[in-house]
């Protein structure tokens, strides 16, 4: 055999070897993934007062300083039990900077930097809450968004879920496509 098809033959077993090692992963695993947890509704509090929104939801100008200012998005999920692993957050967009927290504690912001500073446009994000930030019932998720009128500002629908799911069926993509694949073509 030429070197030409040894190499082509190998690159095909190894092929096959990866795909079957993730079948294998896929099915090996003993606990069945939790159910994600779509959450299309929050509390907005603004300039402009406190209103029920749907998600995703757009800020209008009224709801924040023409300067940039701070608005938070109140959302509820209740859990009938408490999770034995950490959970995510996969939120889609959120404009132009924010931050979350959970139950009160501080999880983190979108990037690195005083949050007035932060461009976080146009990319999603998974939050991955450690398990003890959960509680038996009610839970309040928070997200502080800074909104300036350079922009459309506001927040997406949020999952919560199974971090390793959340990446792989939607984060993942999602990113390779908004983040990736633009900086690949320009």
């Amino acid at each position: 055999m030429c070197p030409k098809n040894l190499h082509r033959h190998c690159r095909q077993w190894l092929l096959g070897l990866i795909a079957l090692l993730v079948i294998v992963c896929n099915t090996a695993s003993a606990d069945p993934p939790a159910p994600e947890i779509l959450i299309q509704q929050a509390h907005l509090h603004s300039l402009a007062g406190e209103r029920l929104v749907s998600l995703p939801s757009v800020l209008n100008p009224e709801d924040f300083t023409e300067q940039g200012s701070y608005v938070q998005y109140q959302l509820f999920v209740k859990l009938d039990t408490l999770p034995q692993h950490p959970l995510a957050l996969y939120v889609p967009k959120l404009s132009l900077a924010g931050s979350v927290s959970i139950n009160g504690k501080y999880l983190e912001a979108c990037a690195v930097g005083p949050i007035e500073q932060l461009r976080c446009l146009h990319r999603p994000y998974l939050f991955v809450v450690p398990a003890d930030f959960w509680r038996v019932g009610n839970n309040s998720i928070r997200f502080d968004i800074y909104a300036t009128p350079r922009q459309m500002n506001g927040l997406s629908s949020v999952t919560l879920g199974e971090p390793a799911a959340l990446y792989e069926h939607q984060y993942r993509w999602e990113y390779w496509l908004r983040v990736d694949l633009l900086m690949g073509l320009a």
